[in-house]
């Protein structure tokens, strides 16, 4: 039953993005015309992001059709009057939002449309049709979402990860969890324009996004589709988590916006346009593909697995870590025990212990480890993206990869984008983006447990010296607190309060003193 169910939802996941493609050229042609709605749909086509999401039935390939249907509908709606355009228009909106609720950010745009069409707000109080729209949308997100109505405390509910209050505690930053370290340092909005944009279609297509954007600002044109990016950006761009992914959505309008700019420049300097939107075009589809030959090679976690079942010899003890990219379900089997390494239990414990109480947990983790299999979007990127929350972790995966901990990299399984022998090298690409299809595994092996211990102490006297651990400084409030010397220990611990607010024994021996 389950190649059926995974043919399902692909032939599913592929009906959508080509549903996607074709209302791209719609919008396109009816915006902009045929040149216009080809090459914006050529631009989608070839950009990374929607070929990944083409092959995993992720909502939000879902999402962004229904977004970019719900504007097309809406456009549709504004060139007509008559009621039944403004409902299909509200109907698609309603179940856009009720895949995601950002997706009601259309009706903002359907409104504001009809305002500049019909003469002001004076319009909302003399013609229904917004009311049918916005009466439609709410029935059909109703329709879909009737828990928004019968049981509406599921919306804030947060006991759960699958529950939506406890996503958006996450989404804000408000709960960090061990994915959403990397985006720690990132800046909101800013990240968005500088990392994942060009992971998701390329430097030079974000370049003529950026510039396709001022020529519509410039030349007061595509107002209503502009709108619908800005207020989307504005509520994704400043999230603490940042994916790829969230671009979906808004790759289409951009990509529409980018060819008629093009098109607009060819008609007035031919050949600039023509050599731009060339490079655009060359690289734009080098990129895609190289991408796409991503599928047509074995996984890399595959490929690290048949390596552990034709080197490890039976009884050998395999570590691996949990979480969403892990070698767990492809190393774990009768013929060698497996461990986890559980790093993770250092981020959750964190200011509850101090870096050498990490050393002696990393050391109780590591004993008796014959190999590891670690995947580097899995834990070691979230880690080393915050070595001032958890010192520890981060110089424990640092090192371990590196051979310093007694372990030697035995293999490294890697497929980058690569087309005609041109390699996209994207190992510092957002996490998600890489984990998905093509993360890089390390297969470990111990040299021997003479050289793990050795490894293990070099990094505990290190970690005592690294101004991030409180270890030095509780030392000595300890040391006076054995000579019974209390005003001296305050004395010490006094300073710490500010230097290491997340590390609870601070307060708590303040408060025994």
């Amino acid at each position: 039953a389950k190649p059926q169910i995974y043919r399902t939802i692909r032939l599913l996941s592929i009906a959508l993005s080509l549903s996607t493609l074709l209302l791209i050229w719609y919008l396109g042609q009816r915006l902009y015309g045929d040149w216009a709605a080809v090459l914006g749909a050529f631009f989608f086509a070839a950009s990374p992001a929607a070929i990944q999401l083409a092959h995993f039935a992720t909502v939000d390939g879902l999402h962004a059709l229904l977004c970019l249907g719900a504007f097309a509908l809406s456009l549709r709606a504004l060139g007509r009057s008559d009621w039944p355009a403004y409902a299909l228009a509200g109907v698609v909106i309603g179940a856009a939002g009720a895949v995601r609720l950002n997706g009601l950010l259309i009706g903002p745009v359907l409104v504001v449309g009809y305002l500049l069409r019909h003469g002001g707000l004076r319009a909302l109080a003399t013609t229904p049709f917004p009311w049918i729209a916005g009466g439609a949308a709410l029935f059909a997100l109703l329709l879909c979402q009737p828990y928004l109505v019968f049981d509406p405390e599921l919306l804030f509910r947060a006991e759960t990860t699958d529950d939506l209050g406890f996503s958006l505690q996450v989404a804000r930053g408000e709960i960090l969890r061990t994915w959403t370290l990397v985006d720690v340092h990132t800046t909101p909005y800013l990240h968005y324009l500088t990392h994942l944009l060009p992971s998701a279609c390329g430097w030079p297509l974000t370049l003529g996004f950026f510039a396709a954007i001022g020529h519509a600002l410039w030349r007061r044109k595509s107002g209503l589709l502009l709108l619908f990016c800005g207020l989307y950006f504005a509520q994704v761009g400043g999230l603490h988590t940042k994916h790829v992914r969230y671009l979906l959505p808004l790759l289409p309008f951009l990509c529409l916006l980018t060819a008629d700019f093009l098109v607009e420049l060819i008609a007035h300097r031919r050949r600039l346009g023509l050599a731009l939107g060339g490079v655009l075009a060359f690289y734009t589809g080098f990129y895609g593909l190289a991408f796409a030959r991503i599928y047509t090679i074995e996984d890399s976690r595959i490929q690290a697995a048949r390596l552990v079942s034709e080197r490890v010899p039976p009884g050998r003890v395999i570590g691996f870590e949990r979480g969403g990219f892990s070698m767990d379900a492809l190393v774990r089997g009768p013929r060698n025990p497996t461990r986890q390494l559980n790093v993770t239990a250092l981020f959750e414990a964190r200011g509850y212990t101090t870096c050498r109480a990490d050393m002696d947990y990393l050391d109780s983790r590591l004993k008796d480890l014959d190999y590891i299999a670690l995947i580097d979007v899995n834990r070691y990127r979230q880690f080393t993206a915050v070595p001032d929350l958890t010192p520890t972790a981060a110089a424990f995966y640092q090192r371990l990869v590196a051979g310093e901990l007694g372990f030697r990299v035995e293999a490294q399984f890697k497929n980058y984008p690569s087309f005609m022998g041109v390699d996209f090298r994207d190992d510092q690409a957002e996490p998600s983006f890489i984990g998905y299809d093509h993360p890089t595994v390390y297969v470990l092996a111990r040299e021997s447990p003479d050289a793990v211990n050795a490894g293990l102490e070099r990094l505990g006297r290190d970690l005592d010296q690294d101004p991030r651990c409180p270890d030095a400084a509780l030392r000595e409030v300890v040391t006076a607190l054995q000579a019974e010397d209390l005003p001296r220990a305050e004395k010490r611990l006094l300073p710490l309060v500010q230097t290491y607010p997340h590390v609870a024994i601070v307060p708590l021996l303040l408060a025994e003193i």
